[in-house]
């Protein structure tokens, strides 16, 4: 009997592996695994004036609108939007230059218990005359959230794309300067293929830095590109800072360029150059063009 004691022992610890696993495997029937960090992401979605914390309710996205303008909405008390002695935030008014149009206008808050959200605002932004500082038929109110504790990570901003009727206006035409391939039908990179094309912008003050910055948009009409008109503006990032006219005509025009577009060949940052200097040229007034920092429209 003793001889069979080792083969009884070993059939034992099968048995008893067996039933181990088998409870196991009981145990983990139906549970889903937690997903791990690095598994799939869910799509975010895309934000909307409820998921930010505002809801402009006047005026709407892409309206045409006319001054003073109206601005109505409420806040919801998330997402940083919230309401300080009475004030939720402020707007400001920006035109297709992102050139700042008078000053910012405080949202106030319409109900006495201003800390109950969500909370109404109401402001009124502009006068008769802002219409005439636009300059351009598109633009956008820009919306600051009320950031009492200072900190900069709980600055808020949301961006309302808004229209202007310029139709009645005073214009004056000016001329713009863009590259003609088929007067360098060879690709020589020829200066006197820089040719004008005719614009009308509103009557400012400005009219040197309007006629760059409407020339940095590059928008070039279906005639004129058949004409064979064409340019490599708008670059992204690059905008016109200031244009400065000094004594003897120097006009200094200074320029941001954060992603470095205005750098490449000879051919390519001269016709660039041409374009912006011949656009500056074209008034009386301006006689040399400096443009900074040097570092741009250099091969």
């Amino acid at each position: 009997m003793g001889k069979f004691w080792p083969v009884l022992l070993l059939i034992l610890v099968i048995i008893l592996g067996a039933w181990w696993v088998f409870s196991n495997m009981q145990l983990n029937v139906g549970v889903t695994p937690t997903p791990s960090a690095t598994g799939t992401v869910s799509p975010t979605a895309t934000p909307t004036p409820d998921m930010v914390g505002i809801v402009v309710t006047a005026p709407q996205p892409e309206e045409t609108v006319s001054f003073p303008l109206a601005v109505k909405g409420r806040v919801t008390g998330e997402n940083a939007w919230t309401a300080f002695e009475g004030q939720v935030g402020t707007v400001e008014l920006y035109n297709a230059y992102n050139e700042k149009i008078g000053s910012g206008v405080p949202l106030t808050a319409t109900a006495e218990d201003w800390m109950q959200f969500p909370t109404e605002f109401a402001t009124t932004l502009g006068d008769k005359d802002t219409l005439k500082k636009v300059k351009t038929e598109t633009s956008y109110l820009l919306f600051h959230n009320e950031n009492a504790s200072g900190e900069p990570s709980r600055d808020r901003e949301y961006r309302l794309p808004v229209k202007f009727d310029l139709s009645g206006v005073a214009k004056q035409k000016i001329t713009l300067f863009y590259y003609n391939q088929k007067s360098d039908p060879t690709t020589q990179c020829l200066e006197s293929a820089i040719l004008p094309v005719e614009r009308e912008i509103p009557v400012t003050d400005t009219p040197v830095r309007d006629s760059i910055n409407l020339l940095l948009q590059g928008k070039i009409t279906t005639a004129e590109k058949s004409s064979g008109f064409t340019t490599e503006f708008p670059l992204e990032g690059f905008t016109l800072k200031s244009a400065v006219l000094r004594s003897g005509g120097v006009l200094t025009l200074e320029f941001n360029d954060s992603l470095n577009k205005t750098v490449g060949g000879s051919c390519r940052v001269s016709l660039l150059r041409w374009q912006v200097e011949k656009t500056a040229k074209q008034f009386p007034t301006v006689k040399t063009v400096k443009m900074i920092p040097e570092s741009i429209f250099q091969p």
